[in-house]
């Protein structure tokens, strides 16, 4: 659990790192199901160019949600070393301070302060935690607080039908969303969904990690688009790439995607156990991720509290598998026949 404070210290430390900073920037970040508030010291702040929807804040206006980035590159006066003997000492503030963030991502070593639905990270370049692990901690945490299902899983929906398109890294699901949403499909999410209890899922506003490939060669070298985290990678605005997008849709069809070019193309029905374990290792939060700590720590460290929280995400899942169309996809979908068959697939 993060470290307990006499609440003297607390308020103390709290107001050191609101009022010895020089914040520079402020957005509200529209999550879909949630907002949050992001403010940092560093001027043209690149760690907003991940979110397709964000504002500067109105005078007074709040979110549910605040993260506080505190670049020690850029203005501050307080004392580097009284931070760091406040920061959590939770399985990830022991992590952020080794550099580690979560799953691949990893940087300069950073402290993490969490004050309930605030979180204060003071560091160095800090563009890594807000993609890595801010942005799936808050979605994660939040749905499981209003008993909704954070999935990793992109959405689109064919005449108001959505297809949930999951599987593993360089697959072939973005180049799939890609070209059926430009061929009018509505857009719903490139990388989140959540699912309430009526399995509609809802998209996260966040941009689209787009590759220098047969698919998006001529936009990425166009020199319109930001580099992403890793070389070779691009962001891009969805909402300025398709003709159509939605905030949400009722799920009907699960899609494993799995491109894999040496192979004869399929595309058949999946049963709903193997699409149940590949959602559970390539879609599932705590799994894909690796979040079980701080879904536990959401938990108030109570190990029965997380078996019920863990036993009902599970359930949800299951029911979301059994009442969707499953289908295994390792296809061309540069290829307009092929996006063609399988247009008839989740639409029959």
């Amino acid at each position: 659990m993060p470290t307990t404070l006499s609440q003297e210290t607390a308020t103390n430390i709290e107001d050191m790192l609101e009022q010895q900073v020089d914040y520079r920037e402020a957005r509200v970040v529209d999550l879909g199901i949630t907002s949050v508030l992001i403010r940092s010291n560093v001027p043209n702040f690149s760690g907003y160019r991940y979110f397709s929807r964000l504002h500067a804040p109105r005078p007074g206006e709040r979110a549910p949600y605040e993260l506080y980035c505190i670049d020690l590159n850029h203005g501050h006066s307080f004392d580097e070393a009284v931070v760091e003997a406040h920061a959590d000492t939770s399985f990830r503030g022991k992590r952020f301070s080794g550099g580690f963030y979560l799953t691949y991502h990893f940087g300069a070593p950073a402290s993490l302060i969490t004050r309930g639905n605030r979180h204060y990270i003071v560091g160095r370049n800090l563009d890594r935690i807000i993609w890595g692990w801010y942005t799936k901690y808050i979605l994660t945490m939040h749905s499981f607080s209003v008993g909704s299902l954070h999935l990793k899983a992109a959405c689109f929906a064919i005449d108001g039908e959505g297809t949930l398109l999951i599987g593993r890294g360089s697959g072939g699901k973005t180049v799939l969303l890609t070209q059926f949403c430009q061929e009018r499909a509505t857009f719903i999410s490139n990388t989140h969904s959540i699912i309430d209890h009526q399995q509609i899922a809802h998209g996260v506003p966040t941009t689209l990690r787009v590759r220098d490939d047969a698919c998006f060669g001529a936009l990425t070298k166009s020199g319109q688009l930001q580099p992403h985290l890793d070389q070779g990678e691009y962001i891009a605005d969805p909402e300025l790439l398709f003709p159509c997008s939605a905030s949400s849709a009722r799920v009907r069809n699960i899609c494993i995607v799995d491109y894999r070019p040496e192979e004869d193309s399929v595309i058949r029905s999946l049963g709903p156990e193997e699409t149940y374990d590949m959602f559970e290792q390539f879609g599932f939060p705590i799994n894909t991720y690796g979040m079980k700590d701080d879904i536990l720590e959401f938990c108030h460290g109570d190990t029965e509290e997380f078996l019920t929280v863990y036993a009902n995400a599970k359930r949800q899942l299951r029911e979301l598998v059994n009442a969707s169309r499953c289908l295994y996809i390792n296809s061309d979908m540069l290829n307009p026949k092929e996006r063609a068959r399988l247009r008839k697939a989740l639409q029959d």
